[in-house]
């Protein structure tokens, strides 16, 4: 009985215990919040895909960079989970605000792959996580396996099951919206799938392209429509298939759908629509003589399978000829003309899927001599099947500086940003202009992102990457440095410049700008360990000025101070915010229990710092002050946002105080009472317990025992008794103290 009532109590405080960090659903297996947030009331979604999502009044983001290994039980997961915080408080560029973030899904957003993030479709994020289900056995979590998920925006209705789940967490998948369905598109090796959440099926899309191309839309929804090229192949069903030498670009919508008929070993292909827009015809016979692993009634054995519609065809004047009768190829369509520049037809390859089009080379194959092109095709009324390949514009003429380009648009005429050497470069397309020079000293850099009028790029910086930007939109007088004459405004607008404050994880997502707000994950150093955290920098700054107050007090902490001045000073500088009340800072509010050091009156020196004296600068312990009132912090540059996991806030904060030449007294040394007393007292606390139990049973089995000796006494006088053996009473014994319990 004594354990039944132990059990339940166990249970009743682990109960306890749990309630305050979660509540679940009362069926359907989800988890909730204890209190579930407000929804947004905004219906713009923006940034889709990425760490950081807005919708409505909110931006959510995932809460830093966390390796899948980590603990993603439910509540318990911090550094890595799911966040928000109000446009508002991002905006406005305080430490407050900024600390007003709030916790949406404590687990783990983590996928390996970096492609593709959050996903915001009316009231749900969609998002992947790794799974929490541990080996049978071995007990081991299989965190390398990767669950698809969804929860509502307000933190509750979060699926504790999955829309389904793939044993590899670096899979490039996304989530898109057809219709009011979403849809996770995945690869598959060189499959492409999707996923339908309302039906709980998955259609193969294609099978056996080598590379599939996403783009995002510019309302901030991604682009359900993915390209890929495939290869065309004569006498598919036979031993004797061989490569038409030309291949075709392909668009697939995610609500593309298939009808197999495998009496004729046939299927149609249904577009997102429900319209039918082609039928594959095979030859059954063949297939199942020459494949053993043909089934007609199973898609994913046909030789060929393709729901996409064509969108530029490589067939050339012989391909189309050595078809018997001038059939058509089930892989052409009715309005496809032949090549008649290459005899042979073409190959395309696939460069880049973005701004509502796609950029690709072609070469042909009969002639070595022929010089790829990238061109430049735009659908206009949805994706159609293209006659002699037209509507596409010609962007370059050859591929040497497009590969790692930018393609953008300047006064609606094409242009691309590329990298030669030393040099950034901006080409327009059709114009017979020369390259326009923005700017050198950019050899190693990337180009990222154009937002704007500005184009960001970037390169390595202490600890992982620097951010980089200039106005690629002016006229070539304006990047001329011999020209001059324009103010400082105009002129910094057309001068690249670098965020010498930000340091952004080169490992993770790219970093997300929503407004004016930069967003990254924070790769600078504390001591020698990156927490990676995510951080705020403002982009409607003066950023030469900007990096003028970041360098003086740089400056300032190298040679205008003692080492233990300085020392004093580097904590000051990381852990001081400069909205919040000094009472509310963690470093003045220490100054009270800190020690004074034989030579120096660290506490005197500290307590007039604190109190705003700003006279007597001169000496030697006066400088600190003007981190607060003259020279800049790292809040006036950068901000933390969300919320540090205990065991890295401890790391941080010891991390820092080894940056003073003194030692802080923890409020529990200083005030609390001598370790002795506690010890007594904790001791004396749990003998008084065991007391309180043990006493009680001992005497009444004594008082038992008595009475039984009392009536046996006579019977017992001739007995010898043996200590020999003498146990040790049990006194929480009963009868089911041999059971083992789990």
């Amino acid at each position: 009985m004594k354990n039944k009532a132990k059990k339940l109590l166990c249970f009743v405080a682990a109960a306890t215990m749990l309630a305050s960090t979660l509540s679940l659903t009362a069926c359907g297996g989800n988890y909730s919040l204890d209190n579930p947030l407000t929804l947004p009331t905004g219906e713009a979604v923006v940034s889709n895909g990425g760490f950081a999502v807005e919708k409505g009044e909110y931006v959510y983001f995932i809460n830093g960079a966390e390796d899948y290994t980590a603990n993603n039980t439910y509540g318990e997961a911090v550094k890595g989970s799911l966040m928000r915080i109000k446009k508002e408080n991002l905006t406005a560029g305080t430490s407050v605000g900024y600390a007003s973030a709030e916790t949406v899904i404590p687990m783990l957003i983590s996928p390996s792959s970096t492609n593709a993030g959050i996903y915001i479709f009316g009231d749900y994020v969609y998002y992947a996580t790794p799974s929490t289900d541990k080996s049978v056995g071995t007990g081991t979590v299989n965190s390398s396996n990767i669950e698809f998920k969804r929860a509502k925006l307000d933190g509750s209705n979060v699926m504790k099951d999955y829309y389904f789940r793939l044993s590899n967490n670096s899979t490039e998948f996304r989530f898109v919206e057809v219709d009011g369905t979403v849809y996770c598109l995945y690869e598959d090796g060189t499959s492409l799938k999707s996923y339908n959440t309302k039906t709980d099926k998955t259609t193969l899309l294609v099978s056996g392209a080598s590379d599939y191309f996403y783009d995002m839309t510019e309302d901030g929804k991604t682009d359900p429509n993915v390209y890929y090229t495939m290869n065309v192949t004569e006498n598919i069903e036979t031993k004797y298939a061989s490569a038409m030498g030309y291949n075709q670009i392909y668009c697939v919508n995610a609500a593309a759908t298939s009808k197999l008929d495998s009496k004729d070993a046939a299927y149609t292909v249904y577009d997102e629509t429900g319209a039918e827009y082609r039928k594959y015809d095979f030859n059954g016979k063949e297939l199942k003589k020459n494949n053993e692993e043909f089934d007609s009634s199973k898609i994913s054995t046909y030789p060929y399978v393709n729901l996409g519609k064509l969108v530029v065809d490589g067939i050339g004047k012989i391909s189309a000829a050595q078809v018997a009768g001038d059939e058509k190829l089930p892989y052409n369509d009715s309005e496809t003309e032949k090549n008649e520049d290459a005899l042979q037809g073409f190959t395309y390859t696939i460069q880049r899927y973005e701004n509502g089009g796609v950029y690709y080379t072609k070469a042909a194959k009969d002639t070595s001599s022929y010089t790829p092109e990238l061109l430049f095709y735009k659908p206009t009324a949805g994706v159609t099947a293209v006659k002699a390949n037209e509507n596409a514009v010609e962007i370059a003429e050859d591929t040497a500086n497009t590969g790692s380009a930018l393609f953008t648009k300047v006064a609606d005429k094409d242009a691309y940003l590329y990298i030669s050497g030393d040099n950034l470069y901006i080409e327009e397309v059709g114009l017979g202009k020369d390259p326009l020079l923005l700017t050198s000293g950019v050899s190693g850099k990337t180009l990222w992102r154009t937002v704007g009028d500005y184009v960001y790029y970037y390169g390595a910086g202490s600890s992982g990457n620097q951010l980089s930007r200039i106005d690629y939109t002016g006229d070539a007088d304006k990047y001329d440095p011999l020209l001059g004459g324009m103010d400082k405004e105009t002129e910094e607008k057309y001068k690249a410049v670098t965020f010498d404050y930000v340091d952004f994880n080169n490992a993770w997502y790219k970093p997300e700008i929503i407004g004016d707000v930069l967003l990254y994950s924070n790769a600078t150093t504390v001591g020698s360990i990156s927490y990676n955290y995510i951080y705020a920098a403002s982009l409607n700054v003066s950023v030469e000025e900007k990096n003028e107050e970041y360098q003086a007090s740089m400056d300032y902490l190298e040679n205008d101070l003692t080492i233990d001045m300085k020392s004093a000073a580097q904590y000051l500088f990381h852990t001081y915010k400069r909205d919040v009340a000094d009472t509310e800072q963690k470093f003045f509010s220490d100054w009270a229990d800190v020690k004074a050091e034989e030579d120096f009156d660290w506490k005197e020196a500290f307590d007039r710092i604190n109190a705003d004296e700003t006279e007597d600068t001169t000496d030697e312990n006066g400088p600190i002050w003007k981190f607060k009132n003259e020279l800049k912090v790292e809040s006036d540059f950068i901000n933390l946002i969300g919320k540090v996991n205990e065991d890295d806030q401890t790391e941080i904060d010891e991390t820092w105080k080894t940056y003073l030449p003194f030692e802080i007294e923890d409020d529990a040394k200083e005030e609390g009472l001598a370790w002795w007393i506690i010890t007594l007292i904790v001791v004396g606390s749990v003998l008084i317990v065991a007391a309180a139990v043990i006493v009680p049973i001992v005497v009444i089995r004594k008082q038992k025992a008595k009475a039984e000796a009392e009536a046996t006494v006579n019977a017992y006088k001739r007995v010898k008794i043996d200590t020999t053996d003498d146990k040790s009473i049990d006194v929480y014994a009963d009868e089911e103290s041999e059971k083992t319990e789990e």
